[in-house]
């Protein structure tokens, strides 16, 4: 597929999601997993990245979602950068440096956090200190999905990893609250 099939792609799908749902979205993720936990772009399993060379996709989709959302009256609906394994130093600051030149041309709000977390991490200080790194380059943050796994391959742990679990759950919940 050619750079210019692709855009009209991305132009069509938000466009079809504004004018068939109407006044029903708050949020949307435009762009969703494109960095590396390394911090660099993702590049070797990404078709976008690969017709396109480079990220510049990530900057045209949401100048796009940004477009028909004031076209169509939506400025209600927040628009995001969503990602996995947000706690780790190095993916966020590959996702703040993808992420800041959209949010200076007004077209992101959001970062959105996938948390699947594991028993010993991230960390509450992990986690706060990749927070604050997204502060400076959105308006607001979201926990979009949220587990914590057991590591035990059972679906019987015991009543100790359990325990264990459900401090993690607590600890990182308490970040999120505090944040809100």
């Amino acid at each position: 597929m050619s750079t210019m099939v692709n855009l009209n792609f991305i132009k069509e799908v938000i466009r079809i999601i504004h004018e068939s749902w109407p006044g029903l979205l708050s949020a949307m993720d435009v762009v969703n997993e494109a960095v590396n936990d390394n911090g660099s772009d993702r590049s070797s399993d990404s078709e976008w990245y690969t017709v396109f060379g480079d990220n510049t996709y990530i900057m045209k989709a949401f100048e796009f979602a940004r477009k028909y959302t004031l076209q169509y009256g939506e400025d209600q609906i927040k628009l995001y950068y969503n990602d996995y394994s947000t706690s780790t130093s190095s993916k966020a600051d590959g996702i703040v440096r993808v992420c800041g030149p959209i949010y200076r041309a007004g077209y992101l709000d959001g970062i959105g956090m996938q948390e699947h977390d594991a028993m010993t991490y991230p960390s509450a200080a992990q986690w706060i200190a990749s927070y604050n790194k997204f502060d400076t380059v959105c308006t607001e943050m979201s926990v979009t999905e949220f587990d914590v796994s057991t590591g035990s391959g059972t679906n019987s742990p015991s009543a100790s990893v359990l325990a264990t679990q459900a401090n993690q759950y607590a600890q990182l919940f308490k970040c999120f609250v505090e944040r809100s």
